[in-house]
């Protein structure tokens, strides 16, 4: 997915997006509430042990602040996640789609508690929801990782295997002679 299609047709709208959530004081309200949320949610907790949590509020309200408002056109989103989450879906995080759907959930979810109108909620949930298929791909790829090293470390396995028997034959017909 290319930036392009992330904010394509509604770069007009989103400008106002951030205003019609309230403004970055309102954005504000709502990532501390958001991760209030998170951080109380057992399956989604774990992906913030050992996090600095004020560094990654700072890192989410200026992300949403771009997301919700002007994005520029070189801003590569989707290689940006991919490279700086990779780890998350990686074990033992294992960061999935299923994931990804309660991120959002719980991010509606605030909004809603923050008496945002629920048009602006939507359209906010359908500007993460564009991320989706970034998470598809993260955890495609993290699944063939695994795939290929459990292959990879199967081979070496049965060439150790093969070494240690031919070495065993070897040494045996040796002292046959």
């Amino acid at each position: 997915m290319s930036t392009e299609t992330w904010i394509s047709g509604a770069h007009k709208r989103k400008e106002t997006l951030l205003s019609q959530i309230g403004g970055e004081k309102i954005l504000k309200e709502a990532v501390d509430l958001f991760y209030k949320h998170l951080l109380s949610d057992p399956d989604l907790s774990r992906f913030f042990h050992g996090t600095n949590m004020e560094i990654l509020k700072w890192h989410v309200l200026n992300f949403m602040s771009v997301a919700f408002g002007d994005v520029p056109k070189t801003f590569d989103l989707e290689n940006l996640i991919l490279d700086q989450h990779k780890f998350l879906f990686e074990d033992p995080y294992g960061l999935s789609v299923d994931d990804f759907d309660r991120f959002v959930g719980c991010f509606k979810m605030t909004l809603a508690e923050l008496d945002i109108e629920n048009d602006v909620v939507e359209e906010a949930v359908g500007v993460l929801q564009r991320l989706q298929p970034v998470f598809e791909k993260g955890q495609r790829d993290a699944e063939l990782r695994k795939k290929t090293e459990s292959r990879q470390l199967h081979f070496l396995q049965t060439a150790a295997l093969a070494s240690v028997v031919g070495m065993a034959v070897l040494s045996w017909a040796k002292k046959r002679n």
